[in-house]
């Protein structure tokens, strides 16, 4: 029973990682062109 929690807790650490990665990575790209606008001004 245990293996399955803790395979379960794995899983759902890895999910947020991914998650977190797509949100920092669209972020990121974001801010790249904002400051590729401000350059244009």
């Amino acid at each position: 029973m245990w293996k399955i929690l803790i395979i379960y807790f794995i899983y759902v650490i890895v999910k947020a990682n991914r998650k977190a990665g797509i949100i920092v990575k669209f972020k990121i790209f974001i801010y790249r062109n904002t400051v590729k606008k401000g350059e244009k001004k």
